[in-house]
Formats: structure tokens, C-alpha cells, sequence
């Protein structure tokens, strides 16, 4: 009996999303947009984020700007207008952004 029920278990556990993913923007565009991010899922609170070289991301207030770490490579720029802001994971936790490229906030 065990074992149908251990597979039974394992089955359905496989269908659930993972927790965190690598999430890097390839293309020019809004956070919001899964263009952006090679056709993957906007990142989520779980999620490292990566800005790819010479990739401008916009952060348009259209969807949650979340993810636990944040890269942005040699040339390329995240910037947000109207006082969007990006939320790194759980603000009781430490994550780290690293930035070899632009940060540009302005307005709001």
C-alpha cells in the first residue's frame, strides 16, 4: 500500500510550480511584459532577476516590480517614472543588487 500512495504523492507534488526561478531580460521593454523576459513568466518575489548588456528595462507601474536579487549587466538600465518601485523579496530577509549598468528613478 505504501508505495501507490508514495506515487500517488510524487505525482501530484510534480505539477506544482517551482518556488523560484532565474528570470533575465533579453529584450528591450516593460518589466510587465514576458517579451521582455524571453517569454518566461514576470519575475516574482522568489526570483533572480538579470538585465542581459545593453538591455533597457522600464518599469511602468503595470504589474508588482519583485524579485529576491536583482543584476543589471555592463550597459544596460532599469528605469522607473511616477514613483514605481521595485521590491527585493521579503523586507526582513537581506538580497543583493548588483549593478554594472543604470538605475534611474525619478518623479513620484
Amino acid at each position: 500500500m505504501r508505495r501507490p500512495l508514495a506515487f500517488l504523492l510524487l505525482f501530484l507534488l510534480s505539477g506544482l510550480p517551482a518556488l523560484a526561478a532565474a528570470r533575465t531580460a533579453s529584450v528591450d521593454g516593460s518589466w510587465c511584459a514576458t517579451a521582455t523576459w524571453g517569454g518566461s513568466a514576470v519575475p516574482g518575489a522568489a526570483d533572480t532577476c538579470s538585465i542581459s548588456a545593453n538591455i533597457d528595462v522600464v518599469i511602468d507601474g503595470a504589474c508588482s516590480t519583485v524579485c529576491a536579487d536583482l543584476t543589471l549587466a555592463a550597459n544596460s538600465t532599469l528605469t522607473s517614472t511616477g514613483g514605481n518601485t521595485v521590491t527585493l523579496g521579503d523586507p526582513t530577509l537581506t538580497y543583493a543588487i548588483s549593478n554594472a549598468g543604470t538605475i534611474s528613478f525619478s518623479g513620484g
